[in-house]
């Protein structure tokens, strides 16, 4: 058996990707041992190339995808534990009073459940799960589905892995092509998006303090977003499942759930397409937003108007330069520079300083 990672980033001879670097049924040991992976040395540790290099093959081996997990894709769940188990650590990841990106990178949509606070007897991590008997019969045989080794989908019995939700999974449909998961979840035991979107506002808020009234963060989500995105990658899988002898299983699906948490937060949100050959328009759309979002600023009352406004930036020399005002726009009390090259310009010590004829609280 192929164990460790030794090969994973570099296989030789015969020796490949799938059976080197991916977690397969055949070689389930391939990980950093590194769940957080910090890009700052630790206290005594040179930040040398060799440092360095270890934390680009931690990341890649990371990063690097399994065939023999079992399909549960629970995101939204993810983020939520992360603030419950890491965010009061010296490990804290978010910062006060910062603008926080939450980026979704998936080829399923979420799946997370409630868990009861005390399980019941009988309860497993599939338990709300269920499987489309008859489209994994037909993709693996019967005896690979409800055979002696089979992933089972009857609810009877205690040794099936699926099949406490259903023997089947509803069918979907997107830009007129159908198709049905292998393995879904009931979906009545799933955390509402909205559930979601309030948990992450209390926390933002709170940790950025009493006074704060936006909870200053962006959801961008990662998925496919089309018909022909689905097929290309679920066909990939099935490639990929036979290379390293698992069963082939339907569940490439778009992440509308993530989709719909970005658009609560912000109604210009982002859905962009995972199987995208050139990421570079992907990750400029995600810049651009961190820029929008950077690029405006929410003054205590709305002014009158920009020829009221004087704007200027204090350097940290003290030395003071005035901003034109063609360089922002005024939207209510919010001021919105739209200068993109002017924003990046900024440092982190400059300082904004806004002098205007605020309106009466009125309004007029």
């Amino acid at each position: 058996m192929d164990t460790g990672t030794s090969h994973c980033l570099n296989p030789s001879g015969g020796e490949t990707s799938y059976s080197q670097c991916v977690n397969t049924l055949q070689n389930d040991s391939v990980r950093s041992g590194k769940a957080i992976i910090s890009t700052m040395p630790p206290s005594g540790t040179a930040g040398d190339s060799a440092w360095i290099n270890q934390l680009i093959q931690d990341f890649m081996i990371n990063a690097s995808p399994g065939s023999s997990g079992l399909g549960s894709e629970r995101g939204l769940s993810s983020v939520l534990q992360l603030i419950a188990d890491n965010e009061g650590t010296d490990t804290a990841f978010f910062r006060q009073n910062s603008l926080r990106g939450i980026i979704f990178v998936s080829d399923e949509d979420d799946q997370s459940i409630v868990l009861p606070s005390t399980p019941p007897a009988g309860y497993k991590p599939f338990t709300g799960y269920g499987c489309d008997q008859n489209s994994l019969i037909a993709l693996n045989g019967a005896n690979a589905v409800t055979g002696a080794n089979g992933v089972c989908c009857s609810t009877v019995g205690n040794n099936c892995t699926f099949g406490s939700a259903a023997l089947s999974c509803p069918s979907k449909t997107v830009d007129g092509y159908t198709y049905t998961l292998g393995i879904c979840t009931d979906q009545s035991q799933l955390i509402s998006v909205s559930t979601v979107k309030q948990q992450l506002d209390n926390f933002f808020l709170n940790l950025d303090g009493a006074s704060a009234t936006n909870p200053n963060y962006f959801v961008s989500v990662i998925t496919p977003t089309t018909s022909n995105a689905i097929q290309t990658l679920q066909n990939a899988r099935y490639t990929s499942d036979t290379n390293v002898g698992a069963r082939k299983v339907t569940e490439v699906d778009r992440g509308d759930r993530y989709i719909a948490l970005g658009k609560l937060v912000s109604s210009d949100s982002l859905a962009l397409d995972i199987s995208s050959s050139d990421y570079s328009p992907i990750l400029d759309a995600i810049g651009q937003q961190i820029i929008q979002k950077k690029s405006t600023f929410t003054l205590s009352r709305a002014p009158t108007g920009t020829e009221d406004m004087l704007v200027s930036i204090v350097h940290a020399d003290g030395s003071q330069s005035s901003v034109a005002s063609r360089e922002y726009t005024v939207s209510g009390s919010n001021l919105i520079f739209s200068n993109a090259d002017f924003v990046l310009s900024l440092s982190a010590t400059d300082q904004i300083v806004v002098n205007y004829q605020p309106k009466t609280p009125n309004g007029s």
